[in-house]
């Protein structure tokens, strides 16, 4: 999975639209719907802000569907 999707990912297992997404990082609606779909290069410092809105740092942004895996694994065992 791109980093790209799993922004995607979390901001809907958060329940948070686009909009209000855009909204938490100061960006336009287009400008973070072009990082969702992976048409625009981004910065460290943008992808530490994006991560720090779901409540992780930057590690955790590169290993959240991993970690989601083994939570659910978890969970279910």
């Amino acid at each position: 999975m791109k980093v790209h999707e799993k922004i995607r990912f979390m901001r809907q297992s958060k329940g948070w639209s686009q909009e209000e997404m855009a909204d938490k990082l100061n960006l336009s609606v287009n400008g973070y719907a072009n990082i969702e779909r992976g048409e625009t290069d981004v910065q460290v410092s943008r992808l530490e802000k994006i991560a720090e809105t779901f409540g992780m740092d930057l590690l955790e942004l590169f290993l959240v569907k991993r970690m989601f895996f083994i939570w659910l694994v978890i969970i279910i065992i």
